[in-house]
């Protein structure tokens, strides 16, 4: 069995040039060697392969082209399709950064375009379901998972209010009169 340290070191230069700014090129090549790579060494290192997109939405989501931010979302979301999302800390962290995105209404907001509702949307329904504790969230049987473990047991709101705004900010968003029918659908599903 490979370490952390060896399973990382192919996706190493591109998470660092992501790290550094931008770059489609560095995205779409680590997209692919994510989808070529082993579901169970992905998984092993998923801090490292999400931390540029992390970095992304937290710091340079606003500054950048809306369809680079989207690009980052179909990145993590087809990453959780693969493998099972195992930190409570890395979807909590996505699913505040994407909050903060769309809901602060200040001079530098980005304007909230139908394609990142429903990436937004997406994403995080990617990886609710990949939390599950069994075939990386793809099977409706499966156990209650990271996320759904710490809702259920702590007393701590840590995860409630962020995931109630998310409900929230979602059904205002399909009930809205001009919404169209995809964005409605990504919203209640």
């Amino acid at each position: 069995m490979r370490s952390e340290e060896e399973i990382f070191t192919e996706f190493r230069p591109l998470c660092a040039i992501l790290a550094s700014g931008p770059s489609s090129e560095a995205l779409a090549r680590l997209g692919q060697l994510t989808a070529e790579a082993e579901a169970g060494d992905l998984e092993l290192v998923q801090e490292y392969l999400v931390f540029p997109a992390q970095l992304h939405l937290k710091t340079r989501a606003r500054a950048s082209a809306q369809n680079y931010t989207i690009a980052i979302l179909d990145y993590l979301r087809s990453l959780y399709k693969r493998i099972r999302l195992t930190s409570l800390f890395l979807f909590s962290d996505v699913l505040s950064s994407c909050l903060a995105l769309v809901s602060v209404k200040t001079s530098n907001t980005v304007p909230v375009t139908e394609d990142l509702q429903i990436s937004i949307c997406d994403t995080l329904r990617t990886m609710i379901r990949a939390s599950r504790d069994s075939d990386g969230g793809q099977d409706d049987r499966g156990g209650a998972g990271v996320i759904f473990t710490q809702l259920l047991t702590s007393a701590e709101p840590s995860l409630k209010l962020p995931l109630s705004h998310l409900v929230f900010t979602s059904l205002a968003w399909a009930s809205e009169d001009a919404a169209p029918a995809s964005v409605v659908l990504a919203c209640l599903r």
